[in-house]
């Protein structure tokens, strides 16, 4: 049990908060065409619980724009890309310096 509550308990903590901030966000996407200080509003509350929530406020720009299909999946596989590669050089870069950090941490 105490197990549990030092790992899973945490991580469980985690994905609630991530839970509950993408819900807000989410239900606040009904008010982005008509009361944007409202989709705003809530935008912010809900970075309040989970800050990755925060990457929604820039659809507020792109609301009223007219997107075609291409466009989307231009988008996707470029974030993709990027994820796939941001990964890679964190990864690459950690392992580089971690021995260097672990000297001054302990």
């Amino acid at each position: 049990m105490l197990f549990y509550c030092v790992t899973c308990l945490l991580m469980d903590i985690v994905h609630i908060r991530n839970f509950l901030g993408m819900s807000i966000v989410i239900f606040a996407f009904q008010y982005i065409h008509e009361q944007k200080i409202r989709y705003i509003i809530l935008v912010v509350l809900a970075s309040t619980i989970s800050a990755m929530t925060i990457i929604f406020m820039p659809a507020l720009f792109f609301s009223d724009k007219k997107i075609e299909y291409k466009a989307y999946v231009k988008g996707f596989i470029l974030m993709l890309l990027l994820v796939i590669i941001g990964e890679n050089v964190i990864t690459q870069f950690v392992s580089k310096y971690y021995s260097v950090v672990r000297r001054y941490v302990g």
